[in-house]
């Protein structure tokens, strides 16, 4: 899927899924400790959400950065960690600030570059990379997306 790039004044995003939406909206969301008897604090943020099929509930790290993500509205799962079908992914930020993350799953290592209204971003996963994200702070953002070709990771 598609979608043409949005321009800096776009409309106000009317959803959050990805495939369906655009510009589409983040969800506000917590990375929260997913290690037993570990009591690290929850990351608050907002992500792009996808399709359980298509992405990862948490990080795989270790110890206290193990995350699992949640919604802060209703408490349910959500799936901000695409697989390598992310790569060549456009993505225009509409509002806000998003920011995206390169790296290979599990690791304590990535890339980041945040994503300020009307700039535009290309997804390019190099070397071990196999993940990316789409994050951003718990205010929300939104995105308008191009080259979306998500597919089944599990």
């Amino acid at each position: 899927m598609t979608h043409p790039p949005a321009s800096a004044d776009a409309a106000t995003p009317q959803g959050t899924d990805p495939l369906t939406c655009n510009p589409v909206a983040a969800v506000r969301a917590r990375w929260a400790c997913n290690v037993p008897d570990l009591k690290a604090g929850d990351w608050p943020g907002s992500a792009i959400v996808w399709p359980a099929w298509a992405a990862y509930e948490t990080n795989a790290r270790q110890g206290g950065n193990s995350r699992t993500v949640y919604s802060v509205l209703d408490g349910q799962l959500l799936y901000p960690y695409m697989g390598p079908w992310a790569d060549q992914m456009q993505i225009t930020c509409v509002s806000g600030v998003a920011l995206i993350i390169e790296w290979k799953r599990g690791t304590n290592v990535w890339r980041e570059k945040f994503v300020h209204p009307g700039e535009t971003y290309t997804i390019r996963l190099v070397g071990p990379e196999d993940n990316a994200m789409i994050e951003g702070p718990a205010e929300g953002f939104s995105v308008s997306l191009a080259n979306v070709h998500p597919r089944k990771i599990r």
